[in-house]
Parts: C-alpha cells; structure tokens; sequence
C-alpha cells in the first residue's frame, strides 16, 4: 500500500513540473506568471517622473501644458515707447515752486536765481537775466470778466504781456484768445486739464502739452512755444518732456496771493507790494480773475517804467 502511494505522488510532482515549465518557440524557458523569485515592480511614479508636472513631454516630443498645476497667466504688461523709456530714467520728484522772500543786492529773489541755476539745461525760466526787462504773465484758468480789461490796459500802455491758458479757458473764451493772438502778445500753454506734471506718465505730460498745442495751431494757425505747469509744480522728467516738444518752462519770480476771488487783496497794498518787489528780469505772475489786478495794472506799469525798467516782450529764443 505504501509503495502505492508513493508513486502516485511521484507521478503527481511529474505532472506539475510539466505544467510550470514550458518552452517558448524559441526553446528559452518561459517564467511562470506567478513565480516570486523576481523583485516586484512598484506601480508608483519614480522621483523623478513624480515631479510637479507644469510641463510635460508628449509623446511626440511636444511640449504639453498640464492644467491642473499651470499657474494663472497674467497679461503681458503694456510695451513702453521707446521715446518714453529714456525720459523715465530722469527724476520725477515732484517740485512745488514758490520764489520766496529773501533777495539778493539786486533785489532779485534768491530762489528764483537758484532755481535758474539748477534747471536751466532743461529749457526752465523762473528769472530772465539780469537786465532792466521785466515780463508780464497772467493766467488763465477760467474768465471771471476782467480779461478784456486788462488787454485794454495793456494796449492803452502800449506794453505786451504773456497768457498762460488752459484748454477749456481757449474753448470756452475764443473771442479772447484771437484778441491776444492779434494784438501781439504771446498765448502760453496752461496743459489741457491742469493736472500736476510729476504725477502724469510720460505720455500724459506730452498729451498735456501737445493736446492744446494742436488745438491752438489748428484752430489759430499759432505755435506756442511757452509752457506754464499747473500749480508751478515740475519735475526735471517734466522740464525734458516739455523741452523734447519745443517748449520752454517758465514760473515766475514775483507772486502774490490774488487768485482768490472772495478774499481781494486792497489795490493800494496789492500795487505797493507789485512795485516795490519790481527787479531786472522779473517774471510777473498775474491772474487775471483778480478783480485787483484789473485795477491797478495801469499804475503799476507806470511805475515798474519810472524806476528805468522795461516791460518788455519775450522772444522765442530767449534763455
């Protein structure tokens, strides 16, 4: 019974060894899929293929983005001008200009004279040379009535002054402007808006400029060719813009304050402060919406004259 037994299971090992191991066709013994004497292949991504896949290689050998990690593409920013570039290397800190009270032995205002030091290679005018011109400026924000006046005066006196307006003022006043354009005064740039020139682009500061420049030039046949920055706040990227359009910038070296309508300045004191302030190369600023300013311009030119001054015109190629 034993020796039975024992080649049946002899007989049993034969028919297992022949089914685990077959030949393949081309004689090289074939694995058994269930033989555990090979390491196991992990089916997690190696280190390398587990990195962030931003980009991946497709298999034709293009490169895929993968959108469940891309980041959020941003907007390219907008191409500066070329034109611009280089004015935006030059400082743009903002200058609020005042002439202040002291002066020199000339009676000329010592900050205007630094300032002219400091700002000339720009194409910047706060005080002319020394000399016995002096300049007459008036500004025009808006017309408050008195404009005509004072262009009466100043043809009675047979003197000429400078008129710095805005756009809306040569929208609004057009009758005024042809009259200072045909009596010979010079029509000065204000800007278009009146907007402070350091806190503008590059390309708004020459909108600025160049905005009402074309206005005048179409509608009158004039070219400007003197720019007052709104508020007399400039930087040296303003002076060079306003310089790159053919412009000079001027301020001024006498003010006082008559620009607020409900608050007048008394004529005597406003015409005592205009003449005795009165120095070779003076830039008057004068606002025309003064009331005060209309009264008194006759004497006070009668006066700046009879202390051997000149109010003088100011030519294009003035320093």
């Amino acid at each position: 019974m034993r020796s039975k037994i024992k080649a049946a299971a002899l007989l049993l090992c034969a028919v297992l060894l022949t089914a685990g191991c077959k030949k393949s066709p081309d004689g090289v013994s074939s694995q058994s899929s269930t033989d555990l004497s090979q390491p196991v292949v992990s089916s997690a991504v190696s280190e390398e293929e587990s990195a962030p896949p931003a980009v991946q290689e497709s298999s034709a050998g293009s490169t895929v983005s993968a959108a469940s990690s891309a980041p959020a593409v941003k907007p390219a920013p907008a191409p500066i001008d070329p034109d611009d570039e280089s004015f935006m290397q030059l400082d743009n800190t903002r200058h609020g200009y005042g002439q202040g009270n002291a002066k020199d032995s000339a009676n000329r205002p010592t900050g205007a004279v630094a300032a002219q030091e400091k700002f000339a290679e720009y194409g910047a005018v706060f005080i002319a040379p020394p000399s016995n011109s002096v300049y007459l400026t008036f500004d025009l924000g808006y017309e408050n009535g008195y404009t005509s006046k004072i262009l009466d005066t100043l043809s009675e006196k047979n003197a000429k002054g400078i008129f710095f307006a805005t756009m809306s003022y040569c929208r609004s006043a057009p009758e005024i402007v042809s009259r200072i354009i045909n009596e010979g005064h010079i029509l000065g740039n204000h800007s278009v808006s009146h907007k402070s020139m350091p806190t503008l682009s590059v390309s708004e500061m020459r909108n600025e400029i160049k905005g009402l420049h074309d206005y005048i030039k179409n509608t009158y046949g004039y070219e400007m060719f003197l720019f007052r920055p709104p508020m007399g706040e400039y930087s040296v990227r303003s002076l060079a813009v306003a310089q790159s359009l053919g412009y000079k910038t001027m301020n001024w070296s006498f003010a006082y304050k008559d620009w607020d309508t409900n608050n007048q300045p008394d004529e005597a004191s406003a015409q005592e402060k205009m003449l005795n302030d009165a120095h070779g190369g003076a830039i008057y600023l004068i606002h025309a919406v003064s009331r005060t300013n209309a009264a008194v311009l006759g004497n006070v030119i009668d006066g700046i004259r009879a202390k051997g001054f000149v109010i003088s015109e100011y030519p294009n190629t003035a320093g």
